[in-house]
């Protein structure tokens, strides 16, 4: 749930498809987990200002962001406790408490207090209970992140890149027995000399065995590649090759190899080349993946770029790219994305991802202003623009105040409601009480604002519709 109140952080995440093992990746990734993915403790305060929108004519964005500088989100979390509360004017609309447990997640309203809700994961993520309900207009729902990303934006796999590597260098130290070495000098780039190539081969029979592969799993921290590795039957030779340096900086790694599920056997080749200069270190990824002779002519393939820098006056900056293409039945998606990032006491620059399917382009750019105080306080502005083809569907400013406040209180309810023992009919009317009970307090506190603030809601109503709305405020 709480991603989905935080879309704007969760999206800056993205940048670490372009970090795989930077320091600035660290510094960077310190401030942005501590709203989308931290524990806590911390508070933060979200509202928007629209610059267009779909289907808003500019006439019609002026009450709508008049009303909307009266709207905002308060968010806190500490561990697996988090709360949002949505406050129109000084009138809180309605809050909601979850508190996520392994199986699943319990949740308490402000409409009742009394009463924590028990389900299968959040009711506000996606295919939860009030995801794309009525209730979700409280909710920013103009765009998905993956609508931008050919996976999930969590940590998990935005950390894929430098876990990779991280399983890379660790497989070295696993056969370094095995490794044939061959010292000479190999040109990486112009300015660029390795000094030493390890080349290891493993018989299929070797990734085979229990114990090696447990020492893998085991040197695997990323939950996503350890679950990938353990579904693999890998067939043939395995080729790992790494180049390092005479200070034993390494400078580049190779794999080839064949693996894949029983039924979808790939060739799979990836280079990491590594260019470390004075103030720079450039990172080049190239992966692919080619189905074997046979088998569904299913392949990715995978390209990232990035140089970081760091100036005398300890600016570091961050500039890349990187493009991901799948073919699959015939059809062929490509996601690709840029980024340039600059940080000091303020984090700014621009972030530009973009999928093409057929004739459709969609794509998200993201440029935030944000003034840094410590790690764990910030604010600005993330402006986001949302085009599809040629035409911006969405352009807004996203404001953000982030500090580490109070911790969310749980409270004492004593009744529980299980929708895990509803069937469906009964669910479904159960939650359509709550639908109106919601929107029924959004309007209730909407119509507590002042008569100004109101234009968007009431242009164009007759005063029988708007006395209507009015009365139906007072459903609860």
């Amino acid at each position: 749930m709480m991603k989905r109140n935080r879309r704007i952080v969760v999206f800056l995440l993205a940048l670490f498809l372009l970090l795989p093992n930077l320091s600035l990746a660290g510094k960077v990734e310190d401030l942005l987990y501590s709203l989308a993915a931290a524990d806590g403790p911390y508070s933060a305060e979200v509202w928007m200002t629209f610059h267009s929108c779909v289907p808003f004519s500019k006439e019609r964005l002026e009450p709508l962001n008049n009303l909307l500088q009266h709207v905002s989100f308060q968010i806190s979390r500490k561990e697996n406790l988090s709360s949002v509360r949505v406050l129109i004017g000084l009138k809180e609309a309605v809050q909601w408490t979850e508190k996520t447990e392994e199986k699943t997640n319990e949740t308490v309203f402000s409409l009742d207090p009394n009463t924590v809700w028990v389900s299968e994961g959040s009711l506000f993520a996606e295919g939860g209970s009030l995801h794309s309900s009525e209730a979700y207009m409280l909710l920013p729902t103009a765009w998905s992140p993956r609508d931008f990303l050919p996976f999930a934006p969590d940590r998990d796999h935005l950390s894929l890149p430098g876990s990779l590597h991280q399983l890379m260098e660790k497989m070295r130290e696993l056969f370094q027995n095995e490794a044939r070495i061959t010292n000479k000098k190999y040109k990486m780039n112009q300015n660029v000399t390795a000094s030493q190539k390890a080349e290891i081969n493993l018989p299929d029979e070797r990734l085979a065995d229990e114990a090696i592969r447990k020492k893998i799993l085991d040197s695997c921290e990323n939950p996503v590649l350890s679950a990938w590795i353990s579904s693999q039957l890998f067939s043939g030779r395995q080729r790992l090759t790494f180049f390092q340096d005479e200070e034993n900086r390494l400078l580049k790694i190779q794999y080839n190899g064949q693996t894949g599920e029983k039924n979808n056997r790939r060739k799979i080749t990836l280079e990491w080349l590594t260019l470390p200069d004075e103030n720079t270190t450039t990172h080049q990824i190239t992966m692919r993946s080619q189905p074997v002779s046979g088998y569904p002519k299913t392949a990715f393939s995978l390209t990232m770029e990035e140089t970081q820098a760091v100036s005398e006056q300890a600016r570091e900056s961050l500039k890349g790219h990187w493009e991901y293409t799948l073919s699959e039945k015939g059809k062929k998606t490509k996601w690709s994305g840029e980024a340039e990032l600059h940080l000091d006491s303020r984090l700014n620059g621009t972030i530009r991802m973009q999928k093409e399917t057929g004739d459709q382009t969609t794509s998200l750019t993201l440029s935030p202003n944000l003034n840094i105080q410590r790690p764990e306080s910030w604010q600005g502005t993330v402006r986001i623009k949302v085009g599809q083809n040629d035409m911006d569907t969405l352009d807004a400013d996203v404001h953000l105040a982030v500090s580490d406040g109070a911790d969310p209180a749980w409270g004492t309810a004593t009744k529980q409601l299980d929708l895990k023992q509803m069937d469906e009919k009964e669910k479904d009317m159960f939650l359509q009480t709550w639908y109106r009970r919601i929107s029924a307090s959004v309007l209730s506190a909407l119509l507590s604002l002042p008569e100004d603030a109101l234009g968007f809601i009431k242009e164009g109503l007759e005063e029988d519709v708007w006395q209507t709305i009015v009365s139906s405020a007072g459903w609860m």
